[in-house]
Order: C-alpha cells, then structure tokens, then sequence
C-alpha cells in the first residue's frame, strides 16, 4: 500500500491555486483636459504589469470650450457595475455649459456616444466633434491597447499613435479662460513640447 505523505496533500492543492486564472479586472474610466479643443475619456483595466485600454472617447470642440463660464457649473456624475463583470460604466461630466455622456458596456463590448451605439470588436477609439452643439462621431478606429501600468495613460498613447497627436490638433493654442478662477491644467501638448525641447 502506497503512503501518502502530508508534503503531498500540500502540494496538490497549491499546484491545483496556481493553475487557475485570475479573473479579469473590471475597467474604469476617466476624463481628462488632453489639448486645447479636447477632453479624453480613458477607459481601461489592469493586466499584470500593463494597463489596457477598453475605451478611448476623444470630445472635440472649439478652443477652451470645457472652461467654466459665469455660471460656474462644472461636475460629474455617473454608475458603475462591476462584481464578477468586465464592468457596466455609464458617465456625464459637465464643463461650463458643455456636458458629454456615455454608457460602456464592457461585458456585451458596445458603448452608447451621441445617440448612436458602436460594437467595440475591434474598436477602442471614438472622436466625437461639435460636443457643444449636434455630437458626431467623426472617427472610430483601433489603438494599440497595451501601457505603462503608471504615469500619464494620454501621454503614453500620444509617444505611441500618430492619429492620437493629430486628433488633440496642438497647434492650436489655448484660449485665455474667462475671469473666473480656473485650475492650472498642463495638457498632453505641452508634455509633448516640453519633451521636446530636452
């Protein structure tokens, strides 16, 4: 008769844990001032040392539009679902009078942008323009998804896709906001410059 020692029973268990994958983290979003004209949405989720892109929406208007204007309106709302999902995201964020809203369904890959629901198989970029008047979506294409786990994601994605640093158009400067108080915001365009002129 074989005997089993207990180093064996140990061992099986732990082999068996170590075999089994880890499930995917739900992704999460967030919108940041990139340039003068545009406002990113940055929707991803961790991968062991790398963070994936989902989502990319790019809201385009004219110079400064996400400023505050006398109203001093600006703020966020917005619904997660997540558990054993890839996550359900449903987002508005109010700049001045502006507001862009969205709903991501990262499980059934669609999101709803500017009335219209776009299949997210093999596509993680949407550029929404006139975001202060009729939305359209202009563009839709795939971005290279994988990035530093750290730092500056819109950064990041604008050293690696040309059509990102065309989308912010940086050649076109920032508005001087109106008089009310604004925070200081160093755009992607002025990383880049900065960069280059190390």
């Amino acid at each position: 008769m074989n005997r089993i020692t207990l180093a064996g029973l140990i061992a099986v268990p732990a082999l068996a844990a170590l075999s089994v994958q880890r499930p995917r983290e739900s992704s999460t979003c967030q919108s940041d001032i990139v340039s003068s004209t545009v406002v990113s949405t940055f929707c991803g989720h961790r991968e062991g040392d790398t963070e994936i892109l989902d989502l990319l929406i790019l809201w385009r208007a004219t110079p400064g539009w996400f400023h505050n204007t006398a109203t001093g309106r600006n703020g966020s709302s917005g619904s997660s679902v997540f558990g054993a999902t890839k996550g359900i995201v449903s987002q508005s964020t109010d700049y001045g009078d502006a507001t862009i809203a969205f709903e991501a369904n990262f499980d059934t890959r669609t999101a709803t942008v500017a009335h219209s629901t776009i299949t997210l198989e093999g596509i993680n970029t949407i550029v929404v323009d006139d975001v202060r008047g009729d939305w359209r979506i202009t563009s839709t294409r795939r971005t290279e998804p994988g990035l530093p786990l750290v730092g500056d994601w819109n950064l990041a994605l604008a050293t690696l896709s040309r059509d990102f640093v065309r989308d912010l158009r940086c050649e076109i400067p920032m508005p001087v906001p109106p008089p009310i108080r604004q925070v200081r915001v160093v755009t992607v365009c002025e990383k880049l410059k900065q960069r280059q002129q190390r």
